[in-house]
């Protein structure tokens, strides 16, 4: 995946003017994130369509939810909660952030009924682009 949207956002920083310019609202499409974001989603979108949903059977939402939590760990270890507990504004902030993002998640799931570790999935697609976004 980054292969492709590194050499896709360079080839547009190459070969077109509009892009290159940063004074023009385009230039924002020379950016490698924003390439990933729209290439993972059109993956995410496609592959159900595809022989891959068979898949599911074959342990794959217990694997990557392994993997999954994995992350999560990683990521968690490098915060530090003493520099949270400094503002507790922020705390509460996250709270709700957080009950949003959730109800909005459960709700969705509700609504399309897809399999359960696909909101474990984008829960955490949402989370792990957000920092990157800040």
């Amino acid at each position: 995946m980054h292969y492709l949207n590194t050499h896709f956002a360079s080839f547009l920083d190459n070969n077109f003017e509009v892009v290159r310019n940063k004074e023009k609202i385009l230039s924002s499409l020379r950016t490698d994130f924003l390439w990933m974001v729209v290439f993972a989603t059109a993956f995410g979108i496609i592959l159900p369509f595809t022989r891959t949903k068979n898949y599911e059977g074959a342990c794959s939402s217990k694997f990557g939810e392994r993997f999954i939590y994995i992350l999560a760990a990683t990521i968690s270890i490098q915060m530090g909660l003493t520099k949270a507990l400094e503002n507790p504004g922020l705390i509460a902030i996250g709270l709700i952030w957080i009950s949003i993002h959730g109800g909005l998640l459960i709700g969705v799931t509700k609504l399309i009924k897809p399999p359960y570790s696909f909101l474990e999935v984008g829960s955490q697609a949402n989370m792990d682009g957000l920092p990157q976004l800040l």
